[in-house]
């Protein structure tokens, strides 16, 4: 929605959520004990937000923070069209099969060194064993 100041409180948010119901994967730096990157995602049946129990962990807080033409824009343009490009690229009923990650990051310091492709492909080695879709390679 164009509000930067928002994208630790969503990135708690879905960590909070990911914690209860998904998979969370984090990176450290080579030598020490920092994390430099992370992904949510959540799996066959769980959608991000999609319980009672997932909300309860700040999701209404979190709306009620926004500006009303964010919330405009979170309700009206971005979920139709998230929705719309989930049907028209896989599916309604493969993505409810699907794992979906909604919070792939790497500290600003970090990107460009290869945290991002790990984490990425840990991602991919998590899930294969877990399910098998068209976006997990077979290599």
């Amino acid at each position: 929605g164009g509000l930067p100041q928002l994208k630790h409180e969503f990135f708690r948010l879905a960590v909070r959520a990911g914690s209860l119901e998904g998979l969370i994967l984090v990176g450290k730096e080579e030598e020490g004990e920092k994390i430099v990157a992370a992904a949510v995602c959540f799996g066959p049946g769980v959608e991000f937000m999609g319980s009672a129990e997932q909300r309860d962990l700040g999701y209404g807080k979190f709306l009620e923070s926004l500006p009303e033409s964010t919330k405009v824009w979170w309700n009206d343009t971005y979920g139709p069209l998230s929705q719309k490009l989930i049907e028209d690229t896989i599916g309604h009923k493969d993505a409810l099969n699907a794992w979906v990650p909604i919070l792939i990051a790497t500290l600003p310091e970090y990107q460009h060194k290869g945290y991002g492709t790990a984490i990425t492909k840990c991602i991919c080695q998590a899930v294969r064993p877990c399910f098998h879709f068209p976006f997990v390679p077979e290599r």
